[in-house]
């Protein structure tokens, strides 16, 4: 297999893989692969991407970071795992029909959000069981969150970007109007928790209420 690195290839150009003349015609900057028939494979995607399986952006808790062409908060890491959560909501949904998470209007909405992620990025993205459902995307228990943010330290870019956003107009974080995010776990009252926009743990309305959707998931590089 050959491989070029570098800038843009004008028509003509031609280059010899394991004795097959290839040519190359107006190909854009980016790193390609051909068999040896010479049969162009096709262009590897860049780091964040979709269809990368690299993250690009520094790798620290609170920072932004792009993968599988998706902008992200890096929440929390471990070694060579990072735990992602998607950045800016721009959407609502309700719980379900009950505080399960199991069989509920999110864990689907999960599914979905994961089907149009990439084979090749899923690749490198760990299975995680939350409330007895295991899934590469996910929504964080209350006591996620908490171990990611630290209340003594509310200028923190981890505490800014996972809870705290302006609610009333649009932002780095969320569309105008969306004030509060769904956790996965019930608050054991009939209600599950969620993420507020002043950065407190609410349980004022029932599953049925609509909040915004902001899946997790956890990547190895």
């Amino acid at each position: 297999m050959g491989t070029i690195y570098g800038d843009a290839l004008k028509s003509g150009g031609k280059f010899d893989f394991s004795g097959a003349n290839v040519t190359v015609d107006d190909l854009p900057i980016g790193v390609y692969a051909w068999d040896a028939n010479g049969t162009l494979i096709g262009r590897e995607a860049d780091p964040g991407e979709y269809g990368s399986n690299v993250i690009s952006g520094t790798l620290t808790k609170g920072s932004y970071v792009r993968f599988d062409g998706i902008d992200w908060i890096v929440a929390n890491v471990s070694g060579n795992t990072y735990t992602l959560m998607l950045k800016k909501m721009t959407e609502t949904t309700t719980f379900g029909s009950s505080t399960s998470y199991s069989g509920s209007t999110i864990t689907s909405k999960c599914t979905t959000f994961q089907n149009a992620m990439s084979a090749n990025a899923l690749s490198v993205v760990n299975s995680k069981t939350v409330q007895s459902v295991t899934a590469e995307v996910w929504i964080a228990t209350r006591s996620d969150i908490e171990s990611w943010t630290d209340s003594n330290d509310q200028t923190s870019s981890a505490w800014s970007g996972i809870r705290k956003w302006t609610g009333s107009s649009e932002d780095d974080y969320a569309v105008k109007d969306i004030y509060s995010y769904w956790c996965s776990d019930p608050d054991g009252s009939g209600r599950v928790w969620a993420v507020a926009y002043i950065g407190l743990f609410v349980n004022d309305n029932g599953p049925s209420y609509a909040r915004g959707f902001r899946p997790c998931i956890e990547v190895v590089q």
